[in-house]
């Protein structure tokens, strides 16, 4: 059991301790961040995208979670193809292998080689040294060409850029930090942008649907206004289409001097004292006397004597 003079105990045998919390070696977290997706944890393989925190991604992977609509907290605020650019890489022409120092036929490939480069200084994209990539373009360059050769040229397809096109590939956290800070503010402001475009436009489409409804409305008012102002004009037998004789006229006469105003009382006690109707008209009523054989004797109007009268 120990302790008898047959073995040297240690602390940590006598004493239990409180465990650790479990620390990530540097050298797999660069692995993980540079040479696997950060959706799947797939080894990257071209065609890469990066989005606007610096994430490498696999299209692919991103393609299958744009399709699935199940997005996890690392690429959460990827929405559609437009928020990602792919890379230009540069592979390694020839991948260094490496042999164990000890005498064995078997060969392993080094976990520190890099899979891409720096085109400008030969630099390996392996976490140790800083990368970024243009937005526009999606060349990706070290820091260190950025350095020694300036201008606002790209150095691999001599496309201009500014500088907010340039992002950083896998910030630290606090460059993290204040990357999604801005993100958001864009994001935010462009949002607004949008909304208020929209606001304009359809006010325009409003002032223009009113304006046509306006010039539309405009003719008919005049149209009806001198449809109202126009009377019809009417001058007696000569310049009517039809011939108008007898009772018609005459009480077409009436009738259109009724509603001009111009017959505002009974003119005359009888028919037969109107100089105006006509003969035939007059012998509608009793009080009309027509020539007969005896010019003493008044003739009957609308009476029928029958056979026995006679």
């Amino acid at each position: 059991m120990g302790c008898d003079g047959g073995s040297i105990p240690l602390r940590a045998d006598m004493i239990r301790v409180k465990k650790k919390k479990g620390i990530v070696e540097r050298d797999v977290e660069l692995d993980i961040k540079w040479k696997k997706c950060a959706l799947t944890g797939d080894p990257l393989r071209e065609p890469v995208v990066s989005c606007e925190l610096g994430h490498l991604y696999n299209k692919e992977s991103v393609l299958e979670m744009l399709l699935s609509k199940s997005k996890p907290e690392v690429a959460s605020h990827v929405r559609s193809l437009k928020d990602v650019v792919e890379l230009q890489l540069t592979s390694k022409a020839s991948p260094v292998r490496k042999t164990p120092v000890a005498a064995t036929a078997e060969t392993y490939v080094d976990v520190y080689d890099a899979q891409f480069v720096c085109p400008v200084v030969g630099i390996e994209m392996s976490g140790r040294h800083k990368f970024v990539y243009f937005a526009k373009c999606g060349c990706v360059l070290s820091e260190r060409a950025m350095r020694e050769v300036s201008g606002s040229m790209c150095h691999k397809c001599n496309k201009e850029f500014a500088a907010e096109d340039v992002r950083t590939i896998n910030p630290d956290k606090e460059e993290h930090a204040a990357i999604r800070s801005r993100m958001e503010e864009r994001r935010q402001a462009e949002k607004e942008a949008k909304l208020a475009r929209k606001a304009a436009k359809r006010k325009a489409e409003d002032e223009e649907a009113a304006e046509s409804a306006a010039a539309t409305a405009e003719p008919a008012a005049k149209k009806s206004k001198s449809d109202k102002e126009k009377k019809p004009e009417r001058d007696g037998s000569r310049e009517a289409n039809v011939v108008l004789t007898g009772a018609t006229r005459n009480a077409l006469n009436v009738a259109e001097a009724a509603m001009t105003g111009l017959v505002t009382a009974k003119q005359f006690k009888t028919v037969a004292e109107d100089p105006s109707a006509s003969r035939v008209f007059k012998s509608l009523f009793t009080s009309s006397q027509k020539e007969s054989c005896d010019p003493t004797k008044p003739k009957g109007n609308w009476v029928v004597f029958p056979a026995y009268h006679l």
